[in-house]
């Protein structure tokens, strides 16, 4: 997964050049592990004496859309401790500040303190899976799909991903479940990836209006068909009235990824009320073994189109 491609190594300030495969404006997944890449190179380069290299909590503000091309990132130690410490950083195009954030760092892997069994589970449980089958879709509890790649989709994002969702839809309309690997043979999750996988989950929103090829019916039925052989060609691009961005996103890093990485995350969305224009999600990251990789939380808009459009009738990020 192509995420970061670095025009200079500079210690407290870095230039960034952002990939157009990930959105028309730049998805903010990608943008966090953008961040998240930047901040690890700044502890294992300006801190290194602090041997912190592991996120534990990334918190960002979406401020403007981001777009292709190229961006400047600015970090600012906050507090360095013995312990942990925090950096602000803020990623800025043409003059413009259009995300920032504060981020913690530890070492992970040599912590060291109190741990009690809470015996947590996901309510409700998750469909049962057979990791080792859903890449060739042989496990008929779940149906694969991925999204065709169009140059000028705004869900070019998510043409990064193979999916899998449970065949008999979501467990509530309120929850979307899914099992993700990368599209990119050879490709694994890290913990920088992270960032982009706690933004890419179906719209729960979806749910709620019939008929939504976006809702958890809809994928699994244009799934269901490409599975078959039939023409997908009718299904391509979104075609919901709404968009859904992202305010703020939070990210608890739980442990770590082995520096390998890992071909398949589980990801559970779950929003707790959708009102007024406006959607909380909390997104829970667990590995094969359904261990908690990481949290997540974020506050999103529901914004229409076409009163949100950018040229060409295309969709934008407030």
């Amino acid at each position: 997964m192509d995420l970061v491609s670095i025009e200079s190594t500079i210690v407290e300030r870095k230039a960034r050049k952002l990939n157009q495969s990930y959105d028309i404006d730049v998805h903010g997944g990608y943008l966090a592990s953008v961040i998240l890449h930047t901040i690890s190179q700044h502890f294992q380069s300006t801190l290194q004496n602090l041997h912190q290299p592991d996120t534990l909590t990334l918190h960002l503000e979406y401020f403007r859309p981001a777009t292709a091309g190229s961006a400047d990132l600015a970090i600012k130690d906050v507090k360095t401790g013995k312990q942990s410490s925090t950096i602000h950083i803020s990623l800025t195009q043409g003059g413009q500040e259009k995300v920032a954030g504060y981020a913690t760092n530890l070492d992970i892997g040599n912590a060291k303190g109190v741990s009690y069994a809470t015996d947590y589970t996901l309510s409700p449980p998750p469909t049962p899976v057979d990791v080792s089958k859903l890449a060739a879709g042989e496990d008929c509890r779940w149906v694969s799909y991925s999204n065709p790649y169009h140059p000028k989709s705004f869900t070019k994002a998510q043409t990064q991903l193979k999916y899998a969702m449970p065949s008999s839809g979501s467990p509530h309309p309120s929850i979307m479940d899914e099992w993700i690997t990368p599209t990119s043979p050879g490709d694994k999750f890290t913990n920088v990836i992270i960032g982009f996988v706690a933004d890419q989950w179906p719209q729960m929103a979806e749910n709620y209006r019939p008929g939504s090829p976006h809702s958890s019916e809809g994928i699994v039925a244009r799934a269901t068909r490409a599975a078959r052989g039939a023409s997908t060609k009718r299904d391509q691009g979104w075609r919901s009235p709404f968009w859904y961005p992202t305010l703020l996103m939070n990210i608890e890093f739980k442990k770590l990824l082995p520096p390998e990485g890992v071909d398949w995350l589980f990801v559970r969305a779950r929003a707790k009320q959708i009102k007024d224009g406006r959607m909380d999600v909390e997104v829970t990251i667990m590995d094969e073994n359904l261990e908690i990789v990481a949290l997540s939380n974020h506050v999103c808009f529901i914004v229409n189109i076409a009163q949100g459009s950018s040229a060409k009738g295309e969709g934008s990020k407030l």
